[in-house]
């Protein structure tokens, strides 16, 4: 691969430095300080996405902060900020499955902060999570199974469009990665917003229903995309040029 066609792995950077890696782990266990730094970077920028989106509520702006912090942490971490995002990657060969753990237990601890954030907050103002809504739930016109199909296939189409930008030797050394995806996930979000609310990322999902103590439809947003992130890698698997993957098989 040339250095060029490596370029276009920042946003799986974790990928980059594998086999360095893989000589530290070797010597003493699976959590080196590359990783570390890595799974710092995913805390932060998921902390950063969840307080932008039950802060704002509003798919533009968690859009452009995805697109800002890809570009900042991305050549750190690979700036997935999204469990769904991970096992995509996973599924597509660019992570390992304890490092698709590692990374979404950082992302999980991340929402919890951002949105321990914003609820304390709206304790100052006298109001809660569940008096403003800024958690993911079901809208009241809507059934779970429609939710669910939503988050599935928007999930699907997002995680589908960051391995075709973001990890092709097609696309290698390219600058608009970050830009089309924070405007996929703002246009996503905004289609499927008034069925499920446009979440498309199990560690807010998760942590934002606890926080606000409505967890009734909390498996949905944890599931969902995480299978709709596996499907968009097995469509990218698909899909993409066998060429993409003949490094791996030899």
């Amino acid at each position: 691969m040339t250095d060029l066609e490596k370029s276009n792995l920042l946003f799986f950077s974790a990928e980059a430095a594998e086999d360095e890696d893989k000589k530290k782990e070797a010597k003493g266990g699976f959590l080196t300080a590359e990783l570390a730094r890595k799974l710092t970077v995913e805390v932060v920028g998921t902390y950063a996405l969840t307080l932008t989106a039950t802060a704002s509520g509003s798919p533009i702006a968690i859009g452009f902060v995805l697109a800002a912090l890809i570009y900042a942490f991305g050549h750190i971490s690979g700036g997935h900020f999204n469990p769904a995002v991970t096992f995509a990657a996973l599924v597509r060969g660019a992570v390992d499955v304890r490092t698709f753990f590692a990374y979404a237990l950082a992302q999980i601890a991340g929402a919890f902060i951002g949105g321990a954030q914003h609820n304390f907050a709206l304790t100052d103002q006298g109001m809660t999570f569940a008096h403003n809504g800024g958690f993911p739930e079901v809208a009241q016109n809507a059934s779970p199974g429609a939710a669910f199909l939503s988050e599935l296939t928007a999930t699907l189409l997002f995680t589908a469009v960051i391995l075709n930008v973001a990890t092709t030797k097609a696309q290698a050394g390219n600058q608009f990665f970050g830009i089309a995806i924070g405007f996929v996930l703002i246009a996503l979000a905004q289609t499927i917003g008034s069925v499920s609310g446009g979440c498309l990322n199990p560690a807010i999902g998760f942590a934002l229903p606890l926080l606000a103590e409505k967890t009734d439809d909390i498996w949905i947003y944890a599931l969902a995309p995480l299978l709709g992130g596996a499907l968009g890698a097995g469509f990218f698997r698909m899909t993409a040029d066998p060429d993409e993957f003949k490094e791996k098989e030899e």
